[in-house]
């Protein structure tokens, strides 16, 4: 089952903060990240500093991401969700692909 959305998701790096805004403007996070590159595949966690789900602010969110061809690819659990994706395509976890630009 996929969705399609118009307009793209956005995400920004600065230093060890990200902001991600979804393809639904409704949709956006703003966190701190480290990155675990020592594991294959390798692993982030951003906990979520600011965002418009009050249940979110505070949580963890564990992801898996690679860097191939100018591309950033991630899977990502919802905030609170303790476990890392096993694979970009896992069941429950949100995946992107991002140029930079």
């Amino acid at each position: 089952v996929g969705v399609t959305a118009q307009g793209s998701p956005t995400l920004v790096l600065k230093g060890t903060t990200v902001e991600f805004h979804d393809a639904d403007t409704n949709v956006w996070y703003k966190a701190t990240f480290t990155l675990r590159e020592d594991t294959n595949p390798k692993q982030l966690e951003a906990v979520v500093t600011d965002c418009p789900f009050p249940n979110y602010v505070g949580k963890t969110s564990h992801g898996i991401y690679k860097i191939e061809d100018g591309k950033l690819t991630f899977a990502a659990n919802e905030p609170g969700n303790a476990a890392v994706p096993a694979s970009f395509d896992a069941k429950g976890a949100r995946y992107f692909v991002f140029t930079r630009q």
